[in-house]
């Protein structure tokens, strides 16, 4: 209940200076990482899954020049390769104990899949980072999504889900979504006794505003997933063509999340960092259009005879779950 911000409120500036980031080769920490080099001052270390520190390190560098490729990030002088699974026990030690600040970016983000595989990747990595931030007295940020609203029960329509939200009954058909939700519950209850850590969600990731540069490996978006199987099926329900849907620049996105970093108050445990002007599918769908790409508006039975007949036989299964 305290997460409300009053017009009285004042903003002090925190200086991080030496700060870990999980999730660095993903879509969002590439990008966090980037933001946090602008400071020349700042030591930001990258914290990868691989077989070496040389493998690791070779990574981050593919992953950033990928995004960045005129910025040779890997060759800033604060930028630091820490070879990290936490999987791996044998790894925490070559975790940094000089650090201000972690920023916990690294999660499975597929909205399908093993119940195990998601509680492992996204409650139990948090459970560990959450203990080593503890350890090395480090504010811990948890990145987490909007999609731990689930479905709402009640009142639906005037019901809105806030920062100060956890559990208002929503249920969760996503695994991911309810994985996410648990690593929540972890840092929330860890705030009982350690108050440097809180909750930032973020919305749905889509492409830089800057110049228009996506994720490298699509497939693992499901909007984009979902809209690869509107585009291959070539229809859509006249209800889904009616819906809104959420888009968080990932360039915006990133520099929000230093930004309340650096900026942290321990009063707050939760911050929402997503747009809040909602586009049209339709308008999606027009500019899909204006590319050559048609999809039809049918009613609801066609649509199910469609989707039935497409979920028969590989190939068109295939189609189905491209992007």
């Amino acid at each position: 209940q305290d997460n409300q911000i009053t017009a009285d409120y004042q903003v002090t500036e925190r200086k991080m200076k030496s700060v870990l980031v999980t999730g660095a080769t993903g879509f969002l920490g590439s990008h966090v990482v980037r933001e946090l080099l602008k400071d020349p001052e700042k030591v930001v270390y990258c914290a990868v899954r691989g077989s070496t520190t040389a493998k690791c390190h070779e990574r981050l560098d593919e992953i950033l020049s990928f995004y960045f490729p005129e910025e040779r990030l890997i060759d800033l002088p604060g930028i630091r390769t820490v070879k990290y699974d936490p999987n791996v026990e044998g790894d925490k030690e070559n975790l940094p104990t000089d650090i201000d600040t972690v920023i916990h970016v690294a999660a499975s983000t597929k909205h399908y899949g093993e119940r195990e595989e998601f509680l492992a990747s996204n409650v139990g990595f948090t459970d560990k980072m959450l203990s080593y931030a503890k350890e090395v007295h480090a504010i811990f940020c948890y990145v987490s999504t909007t999609s731990v609203q689930g479905l709402m029960r009640f009142n639906t329509e005037n019901q809105k889900y806030t920062e100060r939200d956890f559990y208002i009954g929503q249920v969760f058909i996503s695994p991911y979504a309810k994985s996410k939700f648990m690593a929540e519950k972890l840092v929330l209850e860890a705030r009982k006794d350690y108050k440097d850590a809180f909750i930032v969600r973020v919305g749905n990731l889509t492409n830089r505003y800057k110049d228009g540069v996506t994720m490298q490996k699509p497939n693992s978006n499901y909007f984009l997933e979902l809209l690869g199987a509107v585009i291959n099926l070539g229809v859509v329900s006249s209800e889904l063509m009616e819906d809104t849907v959420e888009m968080s620049p990932i360039d915006e996105t990133a520099d929000g999340l230093v930004r309340i970093c650096s900026h942290y108050d321990p009063k707050f445990s939760v911050f929402h960092l997503n747009n809040d002007k909602r586009v049209m599918l339709s308008r999606v769908f027009a500019e899909l259009e204006k590319k050559g790409i048609i999809i039809k508006k049918v009613p609801d039975m066609v649509l199910a005879f469609k989707l039935n007949h497409a979920l028969h036989g590989d190939d068109n299964r295939r189609k189905i779950y491209e992007v």
